[in-house]
């Protein structure tokens, strides 16, 4: 390609600068340097409104001219500094179209480091139909920029109009433009309006980062994607985003004056930290958003209330971050991860739920949010990190519901928060340092399993420390020994007798009064699933119950109730509500009685604080001489409270989502269903499902695994207590009539559960922990990965052969391995009404 390379330097235009009287040109000299200006600007003379005018202009242009089409390559000013008004680039030379503005024309982007020159318009011709990067980059000042019409204009570079320091307030991108470079527009700080095309789609990275005085920005609906950055520091900013958006990139608008957002349904990702800093009052997000990513929030202290959609499921760290005026913050039960500092210090934060599917609270989720008044761990949660909640009520009572699976609690999870009384799970291994929250039960009882306490672990306040673990737990640093007052020590400790020598050896100061030797084995307040011993306060004799329940019951001494059959009394909780069961363990014949009072949930104080009592409501429990409770004020007067068999034992279900639900049992005694209530037992396995046979009678012996369905979904089943139910031949389900935890609990077994993709199985636990009275199918070669539970169909239905249908049936849907299918496959063989159809 014929190329024609003009320069005019800047040794021309000194000669033209009459400032050098020296160096003025004669009048030839000046007459041929006209007629180049003349040939390629498309002038007939260096006019006033060209782009040379005057002999006190001294500019250079380079122009890269080709066969069909010209490109302005170099601006330059010979002068250290100039003024014009107008630069009017040329439109045509050599009557051919100037269609490029190319990369750094006028010296290229500075970084913010130096500028250009001082140009107050530019008006771009017709013609260009690209400006490319850094173009008009780093220019001091420029009031205007007009795009000559009709445009051809289609692509604008990276950085083409960043960086200018005295920029225009208004710019209106003309309709063809089609793309936008990264950092277009950066740091134009006087830009207060932009109207773009309607043909874009996508907003680059940085495009308006840093334009601070960028107050509206009309979004057409064709934009798709806003990238990383976009309007980062627009802290003026209003504007509407259109429904066709679909992303929203890294701190896309990040410190900017956004106010009130309602994010358009078709978006499904928001990137890091894009709302970091802005002036967010309000936010509604899109259903269909599943993560709301990293410090998404961060810093957004004007931020009073958010709509988290249900379909989230992760909410990253740092995410609410020092939102200071957010007040309420409702988590759909379907996340599982929060992150850590995702709720750091929203002061205003009252209440807040977590979701069931949580298993750990991260470092710092919650630390400093001072007005919040309950705390509701879930069940499944079994760690819980450093800082989590620390400073949470800022001194103001708080209550906290500690679940049974936790097993760590962080260096200061709880510090500066004060509690009316907290339960320790059995479960726990770990406490870190300062941990414990300030207490007004002014006690702490430590599980069995605790194996370290953290530095400076327990309040100063407490009166009793109580030590169940049988082994010796270091106390040096938990109680902090830089206390000098002996008032700051608790009044007593109370250990195990197993651990009593280690801890009198001790040299160091954790007591006030000392230490004492207690049994932990009788002295736990009543909960579900636990076994216990009755004693009579008064007379210090042992309630014995025998297999009937009934006319055998008795009061003996100690050494009596050691050889006692009926000795042992267990507590099992229901699937109802404040309905709790005693299990009587005879190992011939178990038996169920029920504690007849009127009240809510039994319990028994601690002996380490309080003389030994069963109490409801207040009152205290007796014993009178013929084995009856007697609810009382005193502990000698009768009342019509006892103990008395039990019939029936209450379960409740799982719903399955097919019309049918389920529940896993294991019971310490014989049950049998009725009606619409069936049981199955686990009879073979393979890689991807369990063979579940019905019982022909459905009654499971005690200390059987079985599957118990409800054809109708009922929500509690009731099984008829009977005696001496007959033991399947072959069942692969365990389970425990206690809870067990276990390390590698974990990986060894299958639960029933639930799942929307593959409906009920044997799912992996999500927690280490085999609950009472629930069966299990433990991990082995022959069911390494049993997932779906498959009815046995053969039994009831003799499934031999395939038939082709056309016509609509009723019932519920089948495929091949038994699983349940919402409908009919358009190819493929499906079984319903104990028929196999073929799709066609």
């Amino acid at each position: 390609m014929k190329r024609l390379l003009l320069t005019l330097v800047s040794a021309m235009g000194t000669l033209i600068c009459p400032r050098h009287p020296a160096n003025k040109p004669s009048a030839i000299l000046k007459i041929v340097l006209c007629a180049i200006l003349t040939a390629y600007t498309g002038m007939a003379a260096a006019q006033t409104d060209s782009l040379y005018y005057g002999e006190d202009s001294c500019y250079t242009l380079q122009i890269k001219i080709y066969d069909d089409h010209a490109e302005l390559e170099k601006f330059e000013v010979v002068k250290q500094r100039i003024t014009t008004s107008t630069l009017v680039f040329p439109a045509y030379i050599d009557d051919k179209p100037v269609t490029k503005i190319c990369d750094e024309m006028c010296r290229g982007y500075s970084g913010g480091h130096g500028y250009s020159y001082d140009v107050n318009e530019i008006i771009i011709p017709n013609t260009v139909v690209e400006i490319g990067n850094e173009a008009f980059a780093s220019l001091y000042s420029l009031d205007k920029i007009t795009f000559a019409s009709p445009s051809s204009l289609k692509k604008i570079g990276n950085l083409a109009f960043a960086d200018i320091w005295y920029g225009p307030e208004t710019i209106e991108l003309p309709e063809t433009v089609e793309e936008i470079g990264e950092q277009c527009f950066l740091a134009n700080n006087y830009l207060e309006v932009v109207k773009l095309p309607s043909k874009l789609k996508t907003i680059p990275y940085g495009a308006f980062a840093s334009c601070e005085s960028l107050r509206s920005c009309y979004l057409p609906q064709t934009v798709e994607s806003i990238g990383d950055e976009a309007f980062y520091w627009c802290d003026e900013l209003s504007v509407e985003l259109p429904e066709s958006l679909k992303t929203i990139g890294q701190y896309a608008f990040a410190k900017s004056g956004m106010g009130s957002v309602t994010v358009p349904q078709n978006v499904t990702s928001i990137g890091n930290y894009a709302f970091r800093g802005s002036y967010l009052r309000e936010i509604t997000l899109p259903d269909g958003l599943t993560k709301i990513s990293n410090g998404l929030f961060r810093d957004c202290e004007n931020l009073k209330s958010v709509y988290i959609p249900d379909n989230v499921t992760s909410i990253g760290q740092e995410a609410f971050y020092q939102c200071k005026k957010l007040e309420k913050a409702d988590i759909p039960d379907g996340v599982t991860y929060i992150g850590p500092d995702a709720f750091y210090w929203c002061e205003k934060l009252t209440s807040i739920k977590l979701p069931s599917k949580l298993t750990s609270v991260q470092p710092r989720t919650f630390y400093y949010c001072k007005s919040i008044k309950s705390i509701d761990i879930p069940e499944n949660v079994v760690s819980i990190g450093n800082r989590a909640f620390s400073g949470c009520g800022d001194n103001n009572t708080i209550c906290i519901t500690m679940p049974a699976c936790v097993t760590s609690i962080g260096d200061e999870a709880f510090n500066l928060c004060r509690v009316e009384s907290i339960d320790l799970s059995d479960s726990l291994r770990t406490i870190g340092a300062y941990a414990l929250p300030r207490v007004n039960q002014r006690y702490y009882v430590i599980p069995p399993l605790v194996t370290s306490i953290g530095e400076g672990a327990f309040p100063v306040e407490l009166e009793f420390i109580v030590m169940e673990p049988e082994h010796y737990v270091d106390l040096e640093k938990a109680i902090d020994q830089r206390w000098i007052k002996e008032s700051y020590f608790s009044k007593k400790c109370y250990v195990t007798f197993a651990a009593k020598a280690d801890y009198d050896s001790i040299t160091y100061k954790i007591a006030q009064e000392g230490v004492t030797a207690y049994d932990p084995k009788a002295d736990k307040e009543i909960a579900g699933n636990q076994y216990y011993t009755f004693r009579n306060k008064a007379t210090g004799q042992y309630l014995q119950l025998s297999a009937n329940g009934e006319a055998e019951t008795a009061l003996v001494d100690k050494d009596d109730m050691r050889r006692s059959a009926g000795a042992q009394i267990r507590l099992i909780e229901s699937g109802t509500a404040n309905k709790y069961y005693l299990s009587i363990q005879n190992v011939a014949d178990p038996m169920l009685g029920t504690i007849n009072f009127k009240g809510g949930e039994a319990w028994i104080d601690h002996p380490a604080f309080r003389q030994w009592n069963l109490m409801v409501d207040g009152e205290y429990m007796a014993v009178d001489d013929k084995g009856n409770f007697v609810k009382t004020g005193t502990a000698d007067d009768n009342a019509d409270w006892y103990i008395s068999p039990a019939t029936e034992f209450e379960v409740e279900m799982t719903d399955g989502y097919d019309g049918k639900s389920y529940a896993a049992i294991y019971l310490p005694f014989d049950v049998q269903s009725e009606g619409d209530s069936h049981i199955y037992v686990a009879t073979t396995s393979d890689e991807q499902s369990v063979t579940m046979t019905k019982l022909t009678d459905d009654k499971l012996k005690n200390s059987e695994g079985g599957l118990l369905v409800n054809d109708n979904g009922a929500e509690t089943v009731t099984l008829q207590i009977t005696s001496r139910a007959q033991a399947p031949e072959t069942n692969l389900l365990t389970g425990s009539c206690e809870d067990k935890f276990s390390v590698s609990a974990q990986d060894e077994y299958f639960g029933l559960d639930y799942a929307a993709s593959d409906g009920i199985g044997m799912y992996s636990l999500e927690t280490p922990v085999l609950k009472a009275n629930t069966a299990y199918l433990p991990r082995n070669a022959a069911n390494g990965n049993a997932i779906f539970l498959k009815i046995n169909l053969q039994e009831t239905t003799g499934i031999n052969h395939v038939e082709i249908s056309d016509t609509e049936t009723n019932g519920l849907i089948y495929d091949i391995q038994g699983r349940i299918i919402p409908q009919k496959p358009q190819k493929g063989i499906y079984i319903m009404n104990g028929k196999k159809y073929l799709g066609k």
